[in-house]
């Protein structure tokens, strides 16, 4: 890599930093392009060596929220840890999504990751609710017993009411799920 090369790489991380810093992790594309004017800007489909550092709080919010949930996924009961996640109800990008125990779900990864992408919801009761085009498939047992089999089946709460989600939060994240779904 040239010189200039260099120079341009450590002037585009800095001004990487500086908008994460100003929009606090949630960059819109106006702040990005505004600094690419007149320049031809192509994204790459995929980054190198660029990589999202964690989160600091989240190793304290996944402890307390697998702690608060006995180490076992809300919806299947997992009690492997090192499939065991986190979920926040309301992410953490908006300011309301603080790593508070109310405001998270001990889900697997599968599960984890389904919630996210809103293939599956949990109303304000605690009930999972698999999203409609994901019960039109049929897959095998995995999809059948994995995704399917919980539609309708309430979450484990957390063993003290206090570390229970926010009903709020709850009720607006399946809010979003119904849109996202179009239920």
């Amino acid at each position: 890599m040239s010189e200039r090369d260099s120079e341009i790489r450590v002037a585009a991380f800095a001004r990487c930093r500086h908008l994460l810093q100003a929009h606090g992790g949630a960059v819109p594309w106006e702040a990005i392009r505004a600094g690419f004017e007149g320049e031809r800007l192509v994204l790459a489909g995929k980054a190198r060596g660029i990589h999202r550092p964690a989160r600091l709080h989240q190793g304290e919010f996944r402890a307390l929220v697998l702690d608060a949930y006995d180490r076992r996924c809300a919806i299947s009961g997992l009690p492997i840890p090192d499939l065991l996640e986190a979920a926040h109800i309301i992410p953490d990008r908006d300011v309301r999504g603080r790593p508070e125990v109310n405001n998270g779900l001990c889900l697997s990864t599968l599960h984890h990751s389904a919630y996210d992408r809103n293939l599956l919801g949990i109303d304000p009761d605690g009930r999972v609710v698999v999203a409609p085009a994901v019960l039109e498939q049929h897959d095998g047992p995995t999809l059948e017993q994995s995704i399917k089999g919980f539609n309708g089946q309430q979450i484990r709460w957390p063993r003290h009411a206090q570390d229970r989600p926010n009903p709020e939060f709850l009720a607006e994240r399946f809010e979003q799920f119904r849109d996202a779904t179009g239920m």
